[in-house]
């Protein structure tokens, strides 16, 4: 973007900022944000990941309109729209990252479970087994459970984010859906993964 058009974004007045303006000048100084918070957090991202976080953050400053409230008086930094971006991004990485380690403690399990069920000559996802009683029993009710818990398009999308651990934009293309759809999936297959688990470790979840 040239410098012109760097400066008309710096001196946009108060009443409104322009969102696709904002969003070519400070792409990628997010991206740098965002390793930086990483970097601090002692974790490591791949590109393409940073590229996605940063593209979820901008999709958050536009769905919440937080450019709104942007108030350019009350700025005391040389570049005031990045000060003011990344006081939202800090927070926004922080859940982000809550629900990253969730995710990967969920999958974990998961994928234990399933070697577990496995081992036992059963599978958790409810496929050919030998056994009828004991353990590799209740591992493929807990897995037949489970997935029979989801709906719609979870049943298609399930395999993809816990098997084949792929992205939710490669989910997204593969199922031809948006973006943010793909992300509401993947939460929502997190979240009856984690309940179902949860009940299993604990003793809490009812057979039939």
């Amino acid at each position: 973007m040239s410098n012109h058009a760097d400066q008309s974004v710096t001196n946009v007045a108060s009443t409104a900022l322009n969102f696709s303006d904002v969003y070519l000048s400070h792409l990628s100084k997010i991206k740098a944000c965002i390793r930086k918070l990483d970097h601090k957090a002692g974790f490591k991202r791949s590109t393409d990941q940073t590229d996605e976080l940063a593209q979820d953050f901008f999709t958050k400053v536009w769905a919440d309109s937080i450019l709104d409230y942007f108030d350019p008086s009350r700025a005391k930094s040389k570049d005031a729209i990045l000060a003011y971006l990344y006081n939202h991004l800090r927070n926004f990485y922080s859940s982000i990252r809550t629900k990253e380690i969730r995710y990967a403690e969920t999958k974990k399990r998961l994928k234990e479970v399933s070697t577990l069920g496995l081992r036992s000559n059963s599978n958790l996802f409810g496929t050919k087994h030998d056994e009828d009683t004991g353990f590799c029993h209740d591992i493929k009710k807990v897995g037949k459970a489970f997935v029979k818990s989801l709906r719609g398009l979870e049943k298609k999308a399930w395999k993809m984010f816990i098997h084949d651990e792929a992205s939710a934009d490669t989910v997204a293309k593969e199922l031809g859906i948006g973006r943010m759809t793909s992300y509401r999936l993947k939460d929502s297959i997190n979240s009856k993964a984690k309940m179902y688990l949860k009940g299993y470790y604990t003793g809490n979840l009812t057979l039939n």
